[in-house]
């Protein structure tokens, strides 16, 4: 009976020692969280879940119909909507998404504008961009406002590259050169004007460079009201 409890005894003691030694050499883990706000517009790949440390973890956000993705917030930064983060901690982290007012028209004597559409990106490259690539600096964005103007006058009228500007609800302006971040090295650096017949149309993307964290952009086109671009 004695050599039984001390066989007992000495068998517990293996297997706590086992248990102890078995958690000390397991990875540490983190735990990912994630949401998306406004809480509707979009999904994020995967949801969350949990990793062992030092796991490079790639997550996507999607927008829903009628949604732009805008910026990551919390555990990671960046306005690609494809980031891969390293869980070296707990992570919580946010996809910010925005409504943009596609299809909003003004009129005025001289001009009609539509926004056809609006997003924001990192890179721009491609045919429109003459085959070039190009980077916002650290901390910015393009804002990319694809526009339809048309002169409703009965005689021609003259435009220029300082005719268009966005706002932002600090009330910031932002003008297609991109004066206000120093991207004159960049095709933005180049002002552009022209003279335009009745009936004529101007259909292009005007380009801005605007922070990451901005929100409440106004897009204004001379004398014409300002347009709400949703976010």
């Amino acid at each position: 009976m004695v050599l039984a409890m001390r066989i007992m005894r000495i068998l517990i003691i293996l297997l706590v020692a086992t248990l102890v030694l078995i958690a000390a050499c397991a990875p540490a883990q983190h735990t990912l969280n994630t949401s998306v706000s406004p809480s509707d517009a979009g999904t994020i790949t995967p949801t969350g879940g949990t990793y062992d440390a030092g796991t490079e973890v790639e997550v996507t956000a999607t927008a829903s119909e009628g949604y732009v993705f805008d910026l990551w917030s919390g555990g990671i930064t960046g306005t690609s909507s494809s980031v891969t983060l390293v869980m070296d901690s707990d992570k919580s982290i946010v996809a910010h998404f925005f409504k943009p007012s596609i299809g909003t028209m003004v009129s005025g004597d001289v001009w009609q504008l539509k926004v056809v559409s609006v997003k924001k990106a990192t890179t721009l490259a491609g045919s429109a961009y003459s085959g070039e690539s190009y980077s916002a600096k650290p901390g910015y964005s393009f804002l990319v406002v694809e526009l339809h103007i048309e002169n409703v006058s009965a005689t021609d009228q003259p435009y220029h590259s300082s005719n268009f500007a966005v706002t932002d609800s600090e009330k910031r302006v932002y003008t297609v050169i991109g004066s206000q971040i120093g991207l004159d090295e960049y095709f933005l650096g180049s002002t552009f004007t022209g003279s335009m017949a009745p009936g004529g149309v101007f259909s292009d993307d005007c380009v801005f460079g605007v922070p990451n964290d901005a929100k409440g952009f106004h897009f204004k086109f001379q004398d014409l009201p300002s347009i709400d671009l949703g976010q």
